[in-house]
């Protein structure tokens, strides 16, 4: 009921920043990009600002618009978030590059980054998943051994890689090697 015409400058980016949120919500992703996008560009802290831009790029990645969503991923890796967001950005860049040759060498440049060492399992996973992309399973085996070695947690993503690298044995017929696969997995599933 309210008349966007009539607000001030600071009631618009309000109202833009609640009827985005209404919008995600409701899971209306495509509508809910213009008002997030005003919000965006609305925000005075530096905190809001690469937050609204992380959303963005989410937005984005979800409508299949690779460009403008590696566009925000690069605008929150500039504004010099938490290692966690920055982590992530970059991660979300890396998968959405349409050079996978380029997004390889740059997740193995973050893997020797000393402040990314709680997120080696992730870093190989997503070059394990740009090498099985490649079709190259060889090295995405590789680098899926390399996640599981460097986890540190027994989260999702540990029972995701595994489950992955078990179904890549079990196609290839390494049975042996897909069990303990499997094994180490089952416990880490949810009931």
């Amino acid at each position: 009921k309210v008349n966007q015409d009539e607000l001030k400058r600071d009631n618009s980016m309000l109202y833009a920043e609640v009827y985005a949120d209404l919008l995600l919500k409701k899971q209306l992703y495509k509508e809910a990009i213009p008002f997030v996008e005003l919000a965006a560009k609305g925000q005075r802290k530096k905190c809001d600002k690469y937050r609204f831009d992380f959303v963005l790029g989410q937005l984005y990645q979800q409508n299949g618009d690779a460009n403008n969503a590696i566009a925000s991923y690069r605008r929150v890796v500039k504004r010099n978030p938490p290692v966690e967001m920055d982590f992530n950005a970059r991660l979300r860049m890396n998968e959405l590059t349409p050079n996978k040759k380029t997004a390889i060498k740059s997740l193995l440049k973050m893997a020797k980054d000393y402040k990314y060492k709680d997120q080696l399992d992730q870093i190989y996973t997503g070059v394990g998943n740009l090498y099985l992309a490649e079709k190259d399973t060889l090295k995405a085996v590789e680098h899926y051994t390399l996640a599981i070695e460097k986890s540190t947690q027994n989260n999702a993503a540990k029972v995701d890689v595994l489950l992955t690298l078990g179904d890549l044995y079990y196609s290839q017929r390494k049975y042996a090697e897909a069990q303990p696969c499997y094994a180490d997995a089952v416990p880490l599933l949810p009931a």
